[in-house]
């Protein structure tokens, strides 16, 4: 199996349901691709564990990071942007 596409979809202050419903419709859009819901559960863990996870998915086994609408105003999208253009990951940005 090849590199998979890291959906990067703002979570924090929107809703959460919402957003997960979305990152849905886009994986099934989008073959092989993986949202951050799908690589850590809500459990109460921090802001830091959860963020520090999905980067580390991203570094290991992603090649592209898609990035749905409203990423420039999520610090955690900033931050998976941060990470594509430094290691040199395909980035597609939703129109």
């Amino acid at each position: 199996m090849g590199k998979q596409t890291y959906i990067s979809i703002p979570i924090t202050g929107h809703d959460i349901e919402k957003q997960k419903r979305k990152a849905e419709r886009k994986k099934g859009l989008i073959p092989n691709s993986i949202s951050p819901f799908d690589i850590v559960e809500d459990n109460g863990q921090s802001y830091g564990h959860f963020m520090g996870r999905d980067i580390e998915y991203i570094l290991d086994r992603c090649d592209t990071v898609y990035f749905c609408q409203g990423w420039e105003e999520s610090k955690g999208c900033r931050l998976e942007m941060c990470t594509a253009e430094i290691y040199g990951l395909k980035i597609i940005l939703e129109e």
